[in-house]
């Protein structure tokens, strides 16, 4: 799911582009400035932002311009907020007041990618989710703050379009364009190169969608094969691309409430047999591994998308279209 690996290093590009690096403070005030304006757009005062429509029409994060914001200092990065970035090192008590610069960085991310053409390349959170990919980095030795990438954007890029094996990624000269063209769903050169790849996903992830992954499958599709039929352009993918969508789960884990949901426990070894041995992967192996599971036939497994899993008798499963 490359655009969505890519997409985490959206913000940071967006930082070294207009050449600011709020502290994480900063853009938290915008963010908590936003909850409160949008809180009742819904009718109902309650924390929680339930019309991010309205609020994305009617606010405009510039209202919290010159406004105070204060932050105690912190040891180090902790929480969801945190979890795909690299960085996130002590920094010190902070106060101020906010930037028109802030605000327009959180804007531009708020907008979402767009290309040197003014295309739209990719959609952004919406208003009042935080910025979390914009989390900066404080420079002891400096004294200023500085892009912080993410880690999962990094390790996507070195790994797998450059070839290299670092885990840091300098995005001085990183444009929009690039950003584009790293998301780009044209695998052309990963398939002369005799790459494979198993890409799967929990059908209930709650962290990072599962509609972008179908989504992204079916550009590959359209992009490479576009004279072929449905079916020619599903299968021709599949010599190299698979994907398969994994019942029940959540974010790269079992669903603890769907504890009887099978996950991947040997994908690696899938890959390399399919690389060295020329075995294609119709079908992925799949564990139930939770305590608390009540079905009998722990190992399972999943089906290939687009074809979806359909039980009979609570016995046996085939993988049928729709």
């Amino acid at each position: 799911m490359p655009f969505q690996q890519v997409a985490h290093l959206f913000s940071n590009v967006v930082e070294v582009t207009e050449d600011y690096y709020p502290p994480a403070c900063e853009l938290r005030k915008i963010t908590n400035d936003t909850i409160a304006a949008c809180d009742a757009l819904d009718g109902r005062e309650d924390g929680v932002v339930s019309r991010t429509d309205l609020c994305k029409l009617h606010y405009n994060v510039t209202a919290s311009v010159g406004t105070p914001y204060a932050c105690a200092a912190s040891t180090g990065s902790s929480g969801p907020m945190r979890k795909r970035q690299v960085g996130g090192g002590a920094s010190p008590a902070v106060n101020g007041t906010v930037s028109a610069q802030a605000a327009r960085i959180a804007q531009l991310i708020d907008r979402g990618l767009f290309d040197s053409q003014g295309r739209h390349a990719y959609v952004s959170y919406q208003l009042a989710a935080g910025y979390g990919d914009a989390s900066t980095t404080y420079n002891s030795a400096t004294g200023h703050y500085e892009a912080s990438a993410s880690g999962i954007g990094v390790q996507w890029v070195n790994y797998f379009l450059e070839k290299t094996a670092s885990t840091s990624l300098s995005l001085e000269n990183v444009t929009y364009d690039a950003l584009r063209d790293w998301m780009s769903p044209d695998l052309a050169d990963f398939r002369q190169a005799g790459d494979k790849v198993i890409h799967f996903h929990g059908e209930l992830d709650n962290s990072v969608p599962t509609a972008p992954s179908v989504i992204y499958h079916d550009a590959v599709r359209r992009t490479m094969f576009p004279g072929a039929s449905y079916n020619e352009s599903v299968a021709q993918p599949s010599e190299f691309y698979r994907l398969f969508l994994v019942p029940g789960a959540g974010d790269c884990a079992v669903n603890s409430a769907q504890p009887n949901g099978p996950f991947p426990q040997n994908v690696l070894a899938s890959v390399i047999d399919w690389v060295e041995n020329g075995v294609n992967p119709e079908r992925l192996n799949a564990t139930v591994i939770s305590d608390v599971a009540t079905v009998a036939d722990k190992e399972q497994r999943l089906c290939s998308f687009p074809l979806r899993p359909l039980w009979h008798g609570n016995a046996t499963m085939e993988c049928v279209y729709g």
